[in-house]
């Protein structure tokens, strides 16, 4: 249920993901993938076998200074996991904020991460104690003084239980870090809550959770048999360019081997850096895929489900809902959709998931398009242009008119009434000469 239409979303919002993040964000999310798997391997180094350690501590006459390294040695590892359950929460946020901000996110998740690492801790000594468990039984309740003597059979079903034993590990982690933990973000619970949380989800899409853990192990696995063959080629020449490199310090000082063992290390951190770039396309791929599920399942639970619906709606409109820039990097749970404003974002789809009829990527025009009309409607610009003209230009002339005639009658009046003033005063003239006479 859900399961292929999350392939198909997972792949839009990994698009628009990176496309987000651009350059700064994309080497930001190498280094927090760098410490999620690529720097892994560089725990191993910690893995010391327990009985050189004892060989060691029986013929160490400085048994404290031994015991401060391995405490150091604890404390390093320890440290290490941390911040990798840490960067848990760090990688999640970002998928759904679809930005970086690492100092941010991590102030915001201490007591998550440590939560996480507690209980990673807690599975894997629960893992360690169940398959120990039948070898004491057998030792301490059974007939069997030494493990050398037991039968084939049962090495058989021993090593059989093992292996199912550390199967249910991979799928317990594998479930936690795609479900659980964005269930830990979204809902600000502890990870036995969020688990608790969760298993109604498999109860409802058992199928869909079933399809992702495949999808993960299938993806994983293959990117581990490619970097395999790649690493291995990588390691050969490295080695070889390093003991040259080494050869030539040493030539000019023994004390420079340091500085060989410090570029050796350097350059496996570099390594696993690139690794770690290239993997981010398919690692956020394969985390987007687990949200889309259990967003689908549960509408509560969507982390992505403003962009989910854009996709929705693209998809079922015909167009592209490629990659495209997000408003910000808030949250996006509960915030309002109908940004305004520079930057703003259209409305697309409430937190619930409902889908509108328009994706982010339609143009916002709510006015109607002159192509709609009707062609014989349609006016061209220049006859529109010319007849706005003379409909402007018309009362104009009328007042020119009406100011004209209204100049000739005053001019007729006065002209008149200045005849006569002369007539009248010409008739004085004569009046005033007969009485003189």
């Amino acid at each position: 249920m859900y399961a292929a239409d999350s392939l198909t979303d997972a792949l839009h919002l990994t698009k628009r993901y990176l496309s987000a993040l651009w350059l700064q964000g994309w080497l930001k999310l190498g280094i927090v993938l760098a410490f999620l798997g690529g720097f892994g391997a560089f725990l191993q180094v910690f893995n010391v076998p327990v009985e050189l350690g004892i060989q060691a501590l029986e013929g160490s006459d400085e048994l404290p200074l031994v015991a401060a390294g391995a405490v150091a040695v604890l404390v390093i590892y320890v440290a290490f996991r941390y911040v990798a359950a840490l960067l848990e929460f760090v990688f999640v946020e970002s998928l759904r904020s679809e930005t970086m901000s690492v100092r941010r996110y991590l102030r915001a998740n201490v007591r998550r991460g440590l939560s996480l690492l507690v209980f990673r801790f807690a599975v894997g000594i629960g893992v360690v104690v169940a398959i120990a468990a039948p070898l004491v039984a057998l030792v301490v309740l059974g007939d069997v003084s030494d493990p050398n003597a037991l039968s084939a059979g049962a090495v058989a079903a021993l090593v059989a239980y093992a292996v199912a034993v550390v199967l249910g590990w991979f799928v317990v982690d594998t479930l936690t870090n795609g479900f659980v933990v964005p269930i830990m973000l979204h809902d600000e619970r502890g990870p036995i809550s969020a688990w608790r949380r969760f298993v109604p989800v498999i109860g409802a899409n058992w199928v869909g959770v079933l399809a992702f853990v495949l999808v993960a192990w299938t993806i994983g696995f293959a990117l581990w048999a490619v970097f395999a063959v790649v690493g291995f080629f990588a390691a050969f020449f490295g080695l070889f360019l390093w003991i040259l490199f080494a050869a030539l310090l040493t030539a000019v000082h023994d004390s420079l081997v340091l500085v060989a063992v410090v570029g050796l290390l350097v350059g496996y951190l570099a390594y696993q850096y690139a690794v770690a770039l290239v993997e981010s396309p398919v690692r956020s791929y394969v985390r987007y895929y687990a949200i889309g599920i259990l967003g689908a399942t549960d509408d509560s639970l969507d982390l992505v489900a403003d962009r989910r619906a854009a996709i929705t709606a693209g998809t079922a409109s015909g167009d592209d809902p490629g990659p495209m820039q997000p408003t910000s990097d808030l949250e996006r749970t509960g915030r309002p959709m109908d940004v305004d404003g520079p930057g703003g974002e259209p409305s697309t789809g409430d937190v619930s998931g409902g889908s509108s009829d328009r994706a982010f990527d339609d143009p916002v025009w709510e006015g109607q398009s002159v192509w709609d009309q009707p062609v014989e409607s349609r006016v061209d610009d220049g006859d529109a242009a010319s007849r706005t003209a003379d409909d402007t230009s018309e009362p104009l002339d009328s007042s020119n008119d009406s100011t004209d005639s209204s100049n000739d009658g005053a001019t007729e009046t006065r002209s008149e009434a200045d005849d006569r003033t002369d007539e009248e005063a010409d008739d004085r003239t004569d009046e005033e000469a007969d009485d003189s006479r």
